[in-house]
């Protein structure tokens, strides 16, 4: 399992609202071998430089931009309480802010994607919690 912070979208949203080029990136995609949707969310992560924000290609065209969480529990060595949760979980917040802010991020009217369901526009969005299992 693993858990992101972020907002779900088509990897073309995440390009789009990251003020990425997404033809210069399209022209790269193309000059792969093998690729997909997973393809230009690795491409367009190398643009992003100066920027802990990365997009995490999930599957079925949804991807996270955000950050991944490695902090929690693990049953065998580990545990996190609530309270330290919490805290990682509002510092996140604000550097997802201070980072969009960075990159001069257009969250003003963004298309959220649903795994397999309907898309859904929201207006300036905040992170979200996604826990995506492997399996």
């Amino acid at each position: 399992m693993s858990l992101f912070f972020g907002i779900p979208v088509r990897v073309e949203e995440a390009i789009r609202i990251l003020r990425l080029d997404l033809e210069e990136i399209t022209k790269e995609v193309k000059q792969q071998k093998y690729y997909g949707d997973y393809t230009f969310a690795d491409v367009a992560n190398h643009h992003l430089k100066n920027t802990m924000i990365k997009i995490y290609y999930l599957d079925k065209g949804q991807c996270v931009f955000g950050f991944k969480i490695d902090e929690p529990s693990d049953v065998w060595n580990k545990f996190i309480n609530v309270d330290q949760f919490v805290i990682k979980l509002l510092n996140l917040k604000m550097l997802f802010q201070k980072e969009i802010e960075k990159l001069n991020g257009d969250l003003s009217e963004v298309t959220l994607e649903h795994m397999e369901g309907e898309p859904e526009i929201i207006k300036n969005p905040i992170p979200y919690i996604l826990e995506w299992s492997y399996r």
